[in-house]
């Protein structure tokens, strides 16, 4: 029976622990938290497109470099 109380009590503390971070998302969602919930959202969305953005820079540099656009005015190393 110890190993079925420890069970149960490991169970618990994990269902408490989900509570626990379910609690803070029921607050963000609460009706006077709305101005706050889309600049939280503003700033994640921006945060994906600098992420996805930076790769298509990186990718025009590099085609640019292979064509011969990206070369420097100064002599060749």
């Amino acid at each position: 029976m110890t190993a079925t109380t420890e069970t149960e009590a490991a169970a618990e503390r994990a269902a408490d622990s989900w509570d626990g971070e379910l609690r803070i998302l029921r607050e963000l969602f609460r009706p006077g938290n709305r101005l706050q919930m889309a600049v939280i959202a503003l700033l994640a969305a921006g945060s994906a497109a600098a992420t996805l953005a930076l790769p298509l820079v990186v990718a025009e540099l590099v085609q640019q470099v292979q064509q011969g656009q990206g070369d420097s005015p100064g002599p060749p190393c």
